[in-house]
């Protein structure tokens, strides 16, 4: 008997095939696909009826399951597929997204919408998962426009309830299903995102005026609902200036609680400076990028002290308005060194990615700096202690303030949908090949994509990827960029290289593969700019501006931060170890 899971996994590889160009060798079971409609639809439905999701795991389960049906069925596009463009499918894949607690995945879905085929209950719909944001291809409704002024503190929730029993109530009147469905989709929706609202939870949870935060919310400056994160920190007093030991795992908004952390503090005037500590320069750049857009035009400082050891921040004024230093652990101990009276007027420390104490090579930095700052600044001071993992955060606690903090470690790291798999050369077929697994195949032996990917004529009697020799350097090179050629219909490809001699050596074999089998790339004015920068800067004879120049990008700490930071559509990123954050491979 066929079951649900296999049914999707029967999608999702099609979905792959249309990707990659390449068949599988996984037979199909499409007359199965139509008929889990209704089951998906079914889950959807049953959370309208249900309270607590947290307690009826079952129920996530299948609408989880709802959700990823939902949003790769109208992907697929193939004759014997009706469903292919389907938005009522995608709109209810965001739905199903955002009854499970993953807006951005929802995001992402809707990001497709037209509205064309889309009655105008389902529109309204689509503008409640997104707090009546205004970006879609079509004029907000009513309730739209109102959902958009109740999460920003402008109208009173009671109105938005009175117009959205009116939609339901005209949904039932029309007696048509899907309407119906939609309605009721919205009530639950809103109801779901109230209960969590920035607007009605920030104020309490940092014991200052909803005035403040009014202002923030209607530039866009702060998500609308408060995500699992940041309601933990609020339970824990950290918006009140509590000190914290926290577990953030990835993907549960680091960033928006460091900026709700920052903005409560200004709000109550509990600090005039704020030092986050970085241990990179890419993760100090990513929070500088992120703040400066978070605090833009605001009556406050953001500084991004260098790690130049030279006294960089001798004219840095901390006496007219508050500011926010980011830093990595290396500089603040010279600051400290140098000039240690600017602490007295730091009223909060944030250490981001704090389990690089654990690191063999600047772990003892880290830990000296924590020391220090223990020793020269009061208990009473808010320090903020943020990692991903925190195995023995008791232990932390004990060790980090003198065991003066709160410990949130209540978050569960959120399961993301992984495909993993290997490329490989068969010489039987003289093709690559590609194995894939991903967690809707549990059992069983891994997809194969028995044609991945040809080898290409670089000479006359000379093809790549060449295993008969005995060096296979070139041919794991060769390999590699034809592997990754497949990939790049889907979008930007990171590569990661091992070690630093290794990129040279990559980026020549992806610029040979360019001149053999060229595709088309960006030559928009911007990106031709930064080419002749980057050209003025390194000589157009350099590897690397040949490379950049077809796109392929290497980032390592050889690459000026101008250059690195720009906003930018390249095909492939070749990255040695970890040079960069994802944030920055996400242009």
């Amino acid at each position: 008997m066929t079951t649900n899971n296999e049914v999707l996994r029967d999608i999702w590889v099609r979905l792959k095939e249309q990707e990659f160009a390449s068949s599988s060798d996984l037979s199909s079971n499409r007359e199965m696909w139509n008929k889990l409609l209704y089951y998906a639809l079914s889950s959807v439905t049953d959370y309208l009826c249900e309270d607590n999701l947290v307690a009826n795991q079952q129920l996530r389960s299948q609408l989880e399951f709802a959700a990823k049906f939902f949003e790769t069925l109208p992907q697929i596009d193939l004759d014997v597929n009706r469903l292919f463009g389907d938005e009522e499918l995608m709109l209810f894949s965001a739905t199903a997204y955002s009854f499970t607690g993953y807006p951005g995945a929802s995001a992402v879905v809707l990001k497709g919408l037209t509205g064309d085929k889309l009655s105008l209950t389902e529109r309204v719909l689509a503008e409640a998962i997104r707090y009546g944001d205004a970006n879609f291809p079509w004029e907000n409704s009513q309730i739209g426009l109102t959902t958009s002024l109740v999460f920003s503190g402008h109208e009173d929730i009671s109105i938005l309830y009175k117009q959205v029993d009116s939609l339901i109530e005209d949904a039932y009147r029309r007696d048509d299903d899907m309407d119906i469905i939609a309605a009721e989709c919205v009530k639950k929706i809103i109801r779901q995102c109230w209960e969590n609202a920035t607007i009605k939870l920030m104020p309490n949870f940092s014991d200052t005026d909803q005035q403040k935060w009014i202002s923030s919310l209607t530039a866009g400056k702060l998500h609308p609902v408060l995500w699992g994160a940041q309601q933990e920190l609020g339970k824990h007093n950290v918006f009140r200036g509590n000190s914290a030991v926290v577990q953030l795992p990835t993907g549960s908004g680091k960033t928006a609680s460091f900026s709700l952390i920052l903005r409560a503090g200004l709000y109550r005037d509990s600090f005039h400076v704020a030092v986050i500590v970085a241990p990179f320069k890419s993760i100090r750049d990513e929070i500088y990028r992120d703040l400066k857009l978070q605090f833009h035009d605001e009556e406050i400082d953001i500084n991004r002290i260098s790690t130049e050891l030279k006294v960089d921040f001798s004219n840095f004024s901390l006496t007219e308005r508050p500011a926010i230093i980011i830093v990595t652990p290396e500089k603040l101990l010279f600051m400290i060194r140098h000039n240690p009276n600017f602490l007295d007027e730091t009223g909060l420390f944030i250490f981001d990615e704090a389990h690089q104490l654990d690191n063999s090579e600047r772990g003892i930095t880290f830990e000296l700096l924590l020391s220090t700052i223990n020793f020269l600044v009061a208990d009473e001071i808010q320090k903020v202690f943020v990692s991903a993992v925190i195995g023995n955060p008791d232990e932390v606690s004990e060790w980090f303030n003198s065991g003066n903090n709160d410990i949130v470690s209540e978050l569960q790291p959120r399961k993301f949908e992984k495909v993993l798999g290997y490329s490989r050369w068969n010489n039987e077929t003289n093709h690559g090949e590609l194995l894939i697994w991903n967690k809707l195949q549990e059992t069983g032996p891994l997809v194969q994509f028995p044609y991945f990917f040809a080898p290409i004529k670089i000479r006359k009697n000379k093809t790549q990827p060449d295993f008969t020799i005995r060096n296979h350097t070139a041919g794991i090179r060769w390999a590699t960029a034809l592997t990754t050629r497949q990939f790049m219909r889907g979008g930007m490809v990171a590569v990661y290289a091992p070690r630093k001699d290794t990129i040279k050596g990559l980026a020549k074999v992806f610029l040979e593969l360019q001149k053999r089998s060229p595709i088309a790339i960006d030559d928009s004015e911007s990106i031709a700019a930064l080419c002749n920068l980057f050209e003025l800067n390194f000589g157009k004879d350099s590897v690397l501006v040949k490379a950049y120049q077809s796109r392929v990008f290497i980032h390592d700490g050889n690459i000026p931060d101008s250059i690195r930071g720009s906003k930018r559509k390249y095909s492939v990123v070749i990255v040695y170890k970890y040079s960069c954050t994802r944030s920055q491979l996400a242009y």
